[in-house]
């Protein structure tokens, strides 16, 4: 009775191990087998899923990760996964709306963001087509089992300290009691029981087996990063974009944004040339008067010998460069920030149910932030560093939207996803403010698990920013979802940048409102929270809209052809006659 309760405790204690270790690093856990068969298995159904899909297999017809245990959730982010990858191959030579081509667009905006840990920068990987298919089919599930690996190494180590930074709050966590039974069985050796030591080392390797499988079906098939959703959007938006060729992509362009933006009225940064005019003070009593200014001429005050001169022309009258005012934020908000810093903007991130119609249909899409036609999906505010010129330097505060789960508007967590961005040795940073690949949080784990490290205070004011409510941001979704459904209800997916200011309202009043920045068309949630069963299922949905209309267009295509074979046929019968 004693070693049959002392089994029991050992088969608890195994489970309570995995299942605690699949709740820090973020990854699903339920409904697998982690075993090593089990992970051949997968690996054997992502090199079947590919194959479908390479040869031209439509998504619909995918009947691979359907098995019921899995759920609806990991077979859509699956077979989602790896559909985009194999069309990453049938659009490289498409024509891209930001480039020549959509290989060439992949080049360019992966220059700087790297595989974590390495410092190898993913534009590499896009090199060719074939350099991209090299990766997929060997380097990715190498990859994926080499971070696996590490992302367990890194857990074993902060639990033989006794904490764990895992999880999206950051906050630490004690390791699980050691029982005798799972320790190195030096107790039993006195007594002559080795055949327990051995045990107990077979059930710690039986573990780390778990544990790892876990963490390498995770990444290959249904990985859970920031760079994994980021990726998807492109992909639909690049889909999108070649087979409707809709001329609402043009947003992409900033000049077009904001001409579009100020023709409905949408509040955006003041900018000379549309609506906005610098003035020219003239003598007491008389009127000051607006001035065209048709080019910029930037000097330095040291210029000599004609050095040193910059022209910059304005687009409104054809040039290169927008010409704005400089925005601060809005008092509201400054506050929650450190002295000095950049503007600090919101990303909103919307999704049109219009995608997924032609633009030539009439469409009603309502009145309010209530119409269903639009969705918002995530709302992130980045909180930008000290001393930095842009935002791009910012925490991402997750703003939450729902007031099923707390005060809408309320700051859940914060994170920062640097790590994807150090390039060469700058991987081995650990310098105040910069995340190497061998600090505490360990680069790997926040790379390859579901999220990175947390932040709830901000590290350059010290204020505890998780909890505290943002302002206004009933007015800054509703100014998202208004300019979706206006300005480009039939892209899909558009991020937009939002900034709180303070507008004069006379009599020495202020009222804060929101203001758009850009329109960004491949945007990426910045690791904001979503509702992944509706944005799993809207990407379907449009990925297999967009199937059927590329079929369609091949069937037409194919019976334009067969007609005109004819019609040249019974010209040349009649030739011959």
């Amino acid at each position: 009775m004693q070693r049959k309760s002392s089994s029991s405790v050992e088969t608890k204690t195994q489970e309570h191990s995995a299942a605690t270790f699949a709740e820090r690093t973020g990854l699903q856990a339920a409904g697998r087998a982690f075993t090593a068969s089990e992970c051949l298995a997968t690996t054997v159904a992502y090199y079947q899923c590919l194959w479908h899909f390479s040869r031209g297999g439509r998504l619909r017809d995918c009947r691979f990760f359907c098995e019921p245990k899995l759920g609806n959730e990991a077979r859509h982010a699956a077979q989602l996964h790896l559909f985009s990858l194999c069309l990453v191959f049938r659009l490289w030579d498409r024509p891209h709306y930001r480039c020549g081509s959509f290989g060439e667009d992949l080049r360019v905006n992966l220059r700087n963001v790297a595989l974590p840990g390495t410092g190898v920068p993913l534009a590499f990987v896009c090199i060719s087509k074939w350099t991209f298919m090299f990766f997929l089919l060997f380097l990715y599930p190498l990859v994926c089992f080499v971070a696996a690996f590490a992302v367990w190494a890194v857990e074993q180590q902060q639990e033989a300290d006794g904490t764990s930074t895992g999880g999206t709050g950051g906050e630490a966590r004690t390791s699980p009691p050691r029982t005798t039974s799972s320790s190195s069985g030096r107790n039993y050796r006195g007594d002559g029981k080795s055949g327990k030591t051995w045990k107990a080392v077979w059930e710690k390797a039986q573990i780390c087996l778990r544990e790892v499988c876990i963490l390498y079906q995770g990444n290959l098939v249904t990985p859970d990063t920031w760079f994994t959703w980021w990726r998807l959007n492109c992909a639909l938006a690049t889909y999108h974009s070649c087979l409707t060729l809709s001329d609402e992509y043009l947003m992409e362009n900033k000049w077009d944004f904001l001409q579009k933006c100020h023709a409905k009225q949408v509040p955006i940064t003041p900018c000379v040339g549309l609506g906005y005019h610098l003035v020219q003070q003239q003598e007491s009593g008389k009127p000051a008067v607006p001035v065209a200014l048709d080019t910029l001429v930037c000097k330095d005050k040291n210029e000599e010998g004609g050095m040193g001169i910059h022209f910059f022309k304005n687009a409104a009258t054809g040039g290169n460069w927008i010409l704005q005012a400089k925005l601060q934020n809005a008092s509201c908000l400054q506050c929650l920030l450190p002295e000095p810093c950049p503007l600090s903007t919101f990303r909103v991130l919307t999704a049109s149910e219009a995608s997924m119609t032609s633009a030539e249909q009439p469409q009603d899409h309502g009145a309010g932030s209530s119409s269903p036609k639009v969705h918002i999906l995530t709302c992130v505010f980045r909180a930008g560093r000290q001393h930095a010129k842009t935002d791009h330097r910012s925490i991402f505060y997750n703003v939450n939207l729902s007031p099923e789960h707390g005060k809408k508007g309320r700051i859940t967590r914060g994170a920062i996803n640097s790590h994807w961005y150090q390039l060469g040795g700058t991987v081995f940073q650990t310098a105040s403010g910069k995340e190497g690949c061998f600090t505490k949080a360990g680069v790997f784990r926040r790379g390859f698990a579901s999220k990175a490290a947390g932040v709830s205070v901000h590290p350059d004011s010290g204020l505890r920013m998780v909890g505290l409510e943002v302002p206004e941001i009933d007015s800054v979704l509703a100014v998202c979802e208004r300019a979706h459904r206006e300005l480009c209800p039939h892209v899909p997916l558009v991020g937009w940048d939002v900034a709180l200011v303070d507008e004069d309202v006379g009599e020495n009043h202020t009222a804060t409102k929101p203001v758009l920045l850009e329109a960004n068309l491949s945007c990426n949630f910045f690791l904001g929270d979503f509702d992944r069963t509706l944005y799993l299922d809207y990407m379907r949905r449009n990925f297999m809209y967009l199937e059927e209309r590329e079929n369609a267009a091949g069937a037409r295509l194919l019976e334009k052809e067969d007609k005109e074979r004819k019609t040249l046929q019974g010209k040349e019968g009649k030739k011959h006659a």
